[in-house]
């Protein structure tokens, strides 16, 4: 009774309800009569009980509404994000496309277009991310498939005898692990493309993916000539070998080395961490 409003107004009854959703609170529903005491019967209070319980019904719902809309705000906002990433990216590799045909350095020329295949297989990260709906994993399955028939395609193997197989298993990995991923193949099947065969003979490139619980492993193989005696990738000076490095190193992982037959790298990762 000591309290400043009810001295200041008065009041002759009194009602205030919990509102309450599975136990939990939402909220308090006040009710005040000034003209008549007890007015707040058994009868009524039953039906105050259920319209509260009502009310937090709807409190609920709005608010999950609202969540609901921001999420889908935000995600329509990183949508168009990836969108113009891959745009972006995209003409910057028509942009290298067309420098690289103004080149007459042959070497010159292919140094350019190296770094277009570099660009293609970010942009492919995106466009995938964009295309599939989900911004927090993308499927390396779809994205290894499109990355190599891309670099099957810059590199003209429709009309060499070379067989592709491709194994990648139902592996879905983070944007940053996927773009690092993608640059990892990008540069392993390019370089057997351009090295494993140099007098034309038939043979066999495979590229493999596959994952546990807690690891993911890339394979990219080839029957080819194989590596010199004295090739070591660690102290290896070229900048795809150390792309493949410094890709693996930010990824916690490791590089190997078989070559019997031909070449064949292995790079395990953690899937965390």
């Amino acid at each position: 009774m000591g309290d400043p409003y009810v001295v200041r107004c008065r009041p002759r009854s009194v009602l205030v309800v919990p509102m309450l959703r599975q136990g939990v609170l939402l909220g308090m529903l006040y009710l005040e009569n000034t003209l008549t005491p007890n007015v707040f019967t058994n009868a009524r209070i039953a039906v105050l009980k259920l319209l509260a319980s009502q009310a937090a019904t709807s409190l609920q719902n709005a608010s999950l509404e609202a969540q609901n809309a921001s999420l889908a705000e935000k995600e329509a906002l990183l949508k168009e994000v990836h969108h113009r990433v891959k745009n972006n990216l995209q003409l910057i590799s028509s942009l290298l496309s067309l420098q690289a045909t103004r080149i007459q350095d042959p070497a010159v020329a292919e140094l350019f277009s190296e770094s277009r295949n570099r660009v293609r297989s970010m942009a492919l990260v995106h466009e995938n991310l964009y295309r599939a709906g989900n911004l927090a994993k993308i499927s390396m399955e779809v994205h290894v498939r499109t990355l190599v028939a891309q670099l099957w395609q810059a590199y003209g193997m429709d009309a060499r005898h070379i067989a592709l197989d491709t194994r990648v298993s139902d592996v879905h990995l983070e944007m940053s692990r996927a773009v690092s991923s993608g640059l990892i193949i990008n540069e392993l099947v390019s370089n057997a493309l351009k090295h494993a065969f140099p007098t034309g003979k038939p043979g066999r490139v495979w590229i493999e993916l596959s994952s546990t619980d807690t690891e993911a492993t890339i394979v990219v193989g080839d029957d080819g000539v194989g590596l010199s005696p004295e090739f070591d990738v660690a102290a290896c000076s070229s900048l795809g070998m150390q792309l493949i490095c410094d890709l693996t190193a930010q990824l916690h992982g490791t590089v190997t080395v078989s070559r019997t037959p031909g070449t064949a790298f292995t790079i395990a990762f953690p899937l965390a961490g």
